[in-house]
């Protein structure tokens, strides 16, 4: 038997570390070299592998269709694969859901960010909402099922433009043919023109209305009508179509841009958006022009918050009373939301949710410093750098406390021990006594009289 000298020994002894050193450092390049030369395709693949591997083992509880749902392989592999961008781990709309392991989705990686190309190959499945602005849609990426929202042909605002755009051209017309069979111009005709013109410009439905029908009918110019010249029939260009589609779809890209600076565990999350043109007439997602992605969630009816058990009343309240305090205190400023209804929030993973963010603004009304503070502002807000500063906050829980918290914050529904102490929270609500801070302090502190 051969037997290893003591020389031998040493000399392994010496030079074992430096071959597991260079063993390591060579593992550690081959990782890094592969994470970022990864084939997308086999990312993909890989992706929808444990996306089934977690459909067998997810409970039917969490297979609900008002969840959308991710686990992550890797997500710097999945990031540096697909361009996208993931979203931080506290702003995932995914924490809520558990593994078989107990442990949610942020402990198990942020899902990443929809792009142009993911986007492509998504199924519309049905409309589910129709705004005035915007239409959304429920679609389907590789089995998850997510909102898709895009300016469409069907909206109101786009339908209303198009009308007001073919009353314009038709009026334009109707003058030009007078002006040329009779030589001289009527000056007002002409004027009702130049208001249907301005009204056009600046998008005003009601009075363009008006301003038409006094050309066309015995309100109107008497030169005109005694010609009796028939309506003509005029064509819209696509270049004259696409103008309609410009406000509508700035107003999805603002909405688009407010999310991405806007992060907080009751507005809506959105999971990525494709910009490749101004085009919107196409109705297929591929070619679409502007589409945004957002978690999907359930609609609901806003009295059916008052048969909840108390306990849940009470997590909805708390939550809805952070929202109004960051709302308050967002990294945009004061933000208030004026179109604040039921069908702006939905329910999703447990929670309310806020949704269509485009008419969210920080404008608050303006003011004269230099005048008596006295009635200058609603509520007897102060006059503090030429604005009514507290507004938006104010508004945000008046419409709030109309639409939610009275439903959730019925006294009688809850404890004997809590009901006063509720009844004097309502009273404070009604008369705005109150802000979103001392509503959270006075929430936590009745949840804690209630042990829960």
């Amino acid at each position: 038997m051969h037997c290893i000298s003591k020389r031998q020994l040493t000399y392994l002894a010496l030079t074992f570390p430096a071959l597991v050193y260079l063993f390591l450092m060579f593992s550690v390049i081959g990782q890094v070299c592969f994470k970022t030369d990864v084939d997308h395709e086999q990312v993909n693949t890989d992706y929808i592998d444990v996306v089934k591997t977690f459909q067998k083992r997810a409970d039917s509880r969490i297979l609900s269709r008002s969840e959308f749902f991710h686990e992550s392989i890797d997500s710097r592999r999945l990031l540096n694969a697909g361009n996208a961008r993931a979203l931080p781990s506290h702003a995932s709309p995914f924490n809520d859901l558990k593994n078989s392991n107990g442990a949610s989705a942020s402990e198990r990686g942020s899902p990443p960010m929809f792009n142009c190309s993911s986007i492509s190959q998504m199924r519309i499945r049905n409309k589910i909402g129709h705004g005035v602005s915007k239409q959304a849609f429920l679609a389907e990426y590789q089995g998850l099922q997510v909102a898709i929202k895009m300016v469409t042909r069907h909206i109101h605002e786009l339908k209303t433009c198009l009308e007001q755009l073919r009353q314009l051209k038709v009026a334009q017309e109707i003058i030009s043919r007078y002006d040329g069979q009779t030589g001289q111009k009527d000056q007002f005709s002409h004027k009702y023109l130049e208001n249907l013109e301005k009204a056009f410009s600046k998008g005003g439905a009601s009075h363009h209305e008006v301003f038409f029908n006094d050309l066309t009918s015995s309100k109107g110019s008497k030169s005109v009508k005694e010609e009796k010249l028939p309506l003509p029939t005029v064509k819209i260009s696509p270049t004259e179509r696409q103008r309609c589609y410009t406000f509508p779809t700035a107003r999805l890209m603002k909405e688009i841009l407010l999310s991405q600076q806007l992060t907080h565990p009751n507005l809506v999350k959105l999971l990525g958006f494709c910009v490749r043109s101004e085009e919107s007439e196409s109705t297929d997602i591929s070619e679409h022009g502007v589409v945004s992605v957002f978690e999907l969630g359930k609609h609901f009816v806003l009295d059916n918050l008052q048969i909840l058990p108390w306990p849940t009343r009470l997590r909805h309240a708390r939550e809805m009373a952070d929202l109004l305090s960051y709302l308050e205190h967002s990294p945009l400023g004061s933000l208030i939301v004026p179109d604040f209804k039921e069908g702006h929030l939905l329910m999703a993973n447990g929670s309310l949710k806020l949704i269509d963010l485009d008419d969210v603004n920080n404008l608050e009304p303006e003011c004269d410093p230099h005048k008596p503070q006295e009635g200058q502002c609603p509520y007897n807000l102060r006059c503090v750098r030429a604005l009514c500063e507290g507004f938006n906050a104010k508004e945000n829980l008046k419409n709030m406390n109309s639409l939610v918290l009275k439903r959730l914050l019925f006294p009688l529904s809850f404890p004997e021990n809590v009901v006063p102490k509720i009844g004097q929270l309502n009273a404070q609500l009604d008369s705005l006594a109150i802000n979103a801070e001392d509503l959270k302090v006075q929430l936590r502190t009745i949840q804690q009289l209630l042990g829960s």
